[in-house]
């Protein structure tokens, strides 16, 4: 199982750079989705002289209201109301304003066969929120229960302590990337992290271009987004290429 020891924000970040140093690369162009945009905009606020761009997917900011959306009865759920009603069986005797930080109890408590049946439904749940073509997703599509347990540990550890950053952070910061550009893929049907959190980004970002896919969610796996992530990486390439071209 994942240690949640020295497992925070901050630690990831280092490890990135520990990363780069080792390789050897002067500067590289940082690529994530969903809570991987979380990560790498930190990345960079801390790094920004390690950036060349950005190729970001499904904005995730790490707001108090990002993580009501996607686990009080006010959010996601008021649209999946039957799927919500899956969640929220696991833990019967959960109060709404509570959940995350039930489940974040019963994942890394003792109980085993509970944490595996908690994670089974956490990861269920944001599967079915992820993409256009939830109708056909079933409880029997979450089947490696080593894999729910990691990523549902995981995640509502970074979520019940808020990404381990203050709430506003990455907005506060920006001005410190706002000289590195960035293309944002952004799904206009993504029920998990919401689009507007992507347009507030970009407005305070003059070199982040938002491209809104008109026929995905969330899901980094649907057509229209693994076809704009290729694009956005050849547009991005042939922009450093350019740019290294006026620099010498």
């Amino acid at each position: 199982m994942p240690s949640l020891e020295n497992n925070t924000t901050s630690d990831l970040v280092n490890d990135l750079e520990v990363i780069r140093k080792h390789l050897g690369v002067t500067r590289w162009l940082v690529a994530g989705g969903s809570w991987g945009t979380t990560l790498a905009l930190i990345y960079g606020i801390k790094y920004p002289e390690s950036i060349l761009g950005f190729i970001l997917r499904g904005i995730f900011l790490g707001t108090a209201a990002e993580y009501d959306w996607l686990y009080s009865q006010a959010g996601a759920a008021g649209f999946f109301p039957e799927y919500y009603r899956d969640f929220a069986a696991q833990l019967p005797d959960c109060k709404d304003s509570n959940i995350l930080a039930d489940y974040y109890e019963v994942l890394t408590g003792a109980n085993e066969i509970a944490a595996i049946a908690a994670s089974k439904a956490w990861c269920l749940w944001e599967t079915r929120l992820s993409s256009i073509e939830h109708h056909h997703i079933e409880a029997h599509h979450i089947e490696d229960a080593h894999q729910a347990l990691c990523m549902a540990k995981i995640s509502s550890h970074y979520f019940i302590n808020h990404c381990f950053v203050d709430e506003g952070f990455i907005l506060a910061e920006i001005d410190k990337i706002k000289a590195i550009p960035a293309i944002i893929l952004h799904g206009r049907y993504d029920m998990v992290c919401q689009l507007r959190y992507a347009d507030k980004l970009v407005q305070k970002w003059p070199n982040a271009q938002l491209q809104i896919l008109p026929k995905a969610g969330h899901s980094g796996f649907e057509t229209q987004t693994i076809d704009g992530f290729c694009k956005a990486a050849e547009t991005m390439a042939s922009f450093i290429t350019e740019q290294r071209s006026n620099d010498k």
